[in-house]
């Protein structure tokens, strides 16, 4: 759990309600707390808990417990009326304005970026067509989230090599490195 990295002074948490408060589409704020237990262990923290209890994010459960990033997806669903979801992250806190997504094609069920072969299903827009999918697919066990974009009809947009960098969450300790010596901006 990234939530609460530390990264130049604030945490992954308040990197990511800072960059979704600046975007005037967004119309409201999801966290996927997985379990009302993490949502506690979140509360704990000055930050997170001050963030949560200023309704600066919906804090919301996944029904499918322990099924990773699908199972919090179809919970932003089941917890509002919105047709289509902006995902993003936590740990991506290099993200910037200039990689928000228009939806623009009616038919595509998801909008995912592409790099050769690496895409980045957790930076993106999914459809609620997608809910089904998503259930028959977490009923049978099936947690990766490429089989969720392989399975509907996902709009893959190209990054540039210069965004490429953008996306790095952290994941080593010299990912973590690189993004402390970035500036972090919402712009």
């Amino acid at each position: 759990d990234k939530t609460l990295i530390q990264l130049n002074g604030k945490s992954f948490l308040e990197h990511a309600v800072e960059f979704w408060e600046s975007v005037p589409e967004i119309e409201g704020i999801y966290l996927s707390a997985g379990t009302r237990e993490h949502l506690e262990k979140l509360k704990q923290d000055e930050s997170a808990g001050r963030i949560i209890e200023e309704g600066r994010v919906v804090p919301v459960f996944d029904r499918y417990e322990g099924c990773g990033p699908m199972a919090g997806i179809l919970a932003g669903f089941e917890a509002g009326d919105a047709d289509l979801l902006y995902v993003g992250a936590i740990d991506i806190v290099g993200i910037n304005k200039s990689l928000l997504i228009k939806a623009d094609d009616p038919e595509a069920d998801a909008y995912i970026y592409e790099y050769g072969d690496f895409t980045e299903p957790l930076f993106g827009i999914y459809s609620r067509r997608l809910v089904p999918v998503m259930e028959e697919l977490l009923e049978n066990g099936i947690y990766k989230i490429k089989q969720l974009i392989k399975a509907g009809n996902t709009k893959y947009l190209h990054l540039r090599d210069d965004q490429k960098e953008l996306f790095l969450n952290g994941n080593t300790p010299d990912e973590l490195e690189k993004l402390k010596n970035k500036k972090i901006t919402p712009n």
